[in-house]
């Protein structure tokens, strides 16, 4: 899921049109800090938040901003190191108030560096917090994206529910909440909840988007085409917009016209972008240049996921740098996303495939079978394995009764359309 807005320092809610003429020398770096940050130069404002810092280390709001700062440049421990300066134990409601807000950046830290419990324990000590009560929302949804991330769908959604009853007219909680139920497969909470949103917000395209996702999966091709028709019927009106409709033309299967849209946006800052021309990539099986953009893509964007690893980990699967595989099954394993659950085990069936670890293997691969009994293709792997666990049992045997075996009988067996040529990809579940 998107957050909810771009990660701002909260002193940048106010404007601040501060000149040099008058203020001390860290009131002048603190401006310049700003400043440089909202251009989005976050190397020029580190430097002067630590000319300000250097001249006046008392002031809290110092240390917060330059604390999101670092964040921005995914210096996650940097950046808590900034926000815990300002923590203090004194029962004082400004020291309360700045207290609350290093607890949140704490957490959005932690949330950024994928280490969700660390997360949602600091925004439970922003939370406990009764001061800017105005901030618990925003904090609470940073909460539920944790649980969410952590693959606690239900917690996600209770929180989700919670913000709507005091703000009923949410259309983004009612979209998130509406993506929780389709990874729980509740489709029926799911559409209504993105109906609801789209109502509120009818020129959100991805409302419509995360909607046909929902239907696509429950097998509701007809009214899934319609509602991307609609979707691609919008206004057209800024930057935004164009990047959004190449996204709808990607899910209407338009990948050349989506191609060029995408790399147009991407040009124009849009380097999310770089997660659809890697699924284009992936589908064409150019892997390499997939992982390239894949990669791209996390470097700009907060946007790891069980899904976007195990895209990955089909790409080095495919190109058999299974150091690599391992190192992705790994990561996608740790989301515990319902979503990417069935094709995350069969792409680990096919990696232990390939380390020669046929028992435990097959043991997955009945597990596979039990979740996806339509997929025909997986008894042929099933005996597959049967056939490589049979022969490496039987070598055993004779092995240690000391009857001659054949060494390349087991490494000579085969069958047709085994999992090890298909690795899963998903590419038609909506982006991480």
């Amino acid at each position: 899921m998107k957050l909810r807005h771009k990660i701002l320092p909260l002193t940048l809610c106010v404007a601040m049109s501060i000149s040099g003429c008058g203020l001390s020398s860290a009131n002048q770096n603190y401006s310049k800090a700003l400043a440089a940050y909202n251009k989005n130069d976050f190397t020029k404002a580190q430097d002067y938040f630590i000319k300000a810092i250097e001249a006046n280390a008392d002031k809290a709001e110092y240390h917060i901003d330059y604390g999101f700062t670092l964040l921005a440049m995914k210096e996650y421990d940097k950046a808590r190191e900034q926000f815990r300066i300002v923590i203090l134990d004194k029962n004082i409601p400004m020291v309360s108030e700045n207290n609350k807000k290093a607890y949140r950046g704490i957490g959005i830290s932690y949330l950024c560096d994928e280490n969700y419990e660390m997360a949602i324990q600091n925004f439970d000590a922003a939370l406990e917090i009764k001061e800017l009560d105005s901030l618990n929302t925003d904090i609470m949804y940073y909460k539920a994206s944790a649980f969410e991330k952590s693959g606690d769908n239900e917690s996600a959604i209770k929180i989700y529910t919670s913000i709507l009853e005091s703000n009923p007219k949410d259309d983004q909680i009612y979209s998130a909440r509406a993506n929780q139920y389709r990874i729980s497969k509740d489709y029926e909470n799911c559409i209504a909840d993105y109906d609801k949103a789209i109502t509120l917000n009818p020129n959100e395209f991805d409302y419509y988007v995360g909607k046909f996702a929902a239907l696509k999966e429950n097998n509701k091709n007809a009214e899934a085409t319609a509602v991307l028709e609609q979707a691609a019927a919008l206004k057209i009106s800024n930057e935004d917009d164009k990047y959004e409709l190449a996204k709808v033309h990607f899910y209407q299967g338009n990948y050349e016209l989506a191609m060029n849209e995408l790399t147009q946006s991407i040009e124009a800052g849009y380097t999310e972008g770089y997660y659809f021309i890697g699924e284009i990539n992936l589908m064409n099986r150019d892997y390499q240049t997939a992982l390239d953009n894949f990669n791209r893509y996390l470097e700009d964007n907060n946007g790891a996921s069980a899904m976007l690893y195990n895209q990955m980990l089909t790409c080095y699967l495919q190109l058999k740098d299974y150091d690599q595989a391992k190192k992705y099954l790994a990561k996608a394993k740790k989301y515990s996303d319902p979503g990417v659950k069935t094709q995350l085990l069969k792409n680990e069936i096919i990696y232990l495939e390939h380390m020669g670890q046929f028992e435990e293997a097959l043991d997955l691969m009945e597990k596979y079978m039990k979740a996806c009994p339509e997929d025909t293709d997986a008894q042929k792997d099933f005996y597959f394995l049967k056939t490589r666990t049979d022969a490496l049992a039987s070598q055993g045997e004779s092995e240690n009764s000391g009857e001659p075996t054949n060494p390349g009988e087991a490494s000579d067996t085969t069958v047709s359309g085994s999992s090890k040529d298909t690795p899963t990809t998903g590419t038609t579940i909506v982006k991480p």
